[in-house]
């Protein structure tokens, strides 16, 4: 079974790689292909195919917001008065603040939401009216706190 990527095509392999790279990407090649049963050179020269291929964008480290001094994370539905002439500018001057994680535009009744992180609910009343609000475009917001949150790789990779 294999998976279509642009005019490349992942197999089983691949998949068995990315889902060794998601659940620890720190480990050195070494670790992997033992653990995968293969080469070190194979894979090594496959992490370098998929990186070239754009199929691995990056590595990151996920930094637990609260120990940073960020309790609270904020959904904001956000609403415009016309058609967003330019939503990489409107994705952009949304991005520009500082406690904003991620910026997505969406059909339906709202035209984006707006993933953040803030200190307190105060933080939060500012970075709405005093950020958010001016963005161009932007007339109203519908802001929820998350309460809990799970996440998941996306696109989840089988093991195989």
């Amino acid at each position: 079974m294999s998976s279509r990527v642009g005019a490349a095509m992942l197999d089983e392999s691949d998949l068995a790689l990315l889902a060794e790279l998601q659940r620890n990407c720190r480990r050195p090649i070494t670790q992997i292909a033992q653990c995968l049963g293969r080469p070190i050179a194979t894979v090594r020269d496959r992490v370098k195919r998929l990186e070239e291929m754009g199929v691995i964008r990056g590595y990151s480290a996920h930094i637990d917001p609260s120990s940073i001094g960020y309790s609270l994370q904020a959904v904001i539905h956000i609403t415009v008065e016309e058609k967003i002439i330019n939503p990489k500018e409107f994705c952009e001057a949304l991005g520009r603040i500082p406690e904003v994680q991620n910026v997505k535009l969406v059909p339906g009744d709202y035209e984006a939401l707006v993933t953040g992180w803030v200190e307190s609910i105060d933080h939060l009343r500012r970075i709405l009216y005093e950020d958010v609000l001016k963005v161009p475009w932007v007339t109203r917001t519908n802001t929820s706190v998350v309460l809990l949150e799970k996440s998941w790789q996306i696109p989840r990779v089988r093991d195989v």
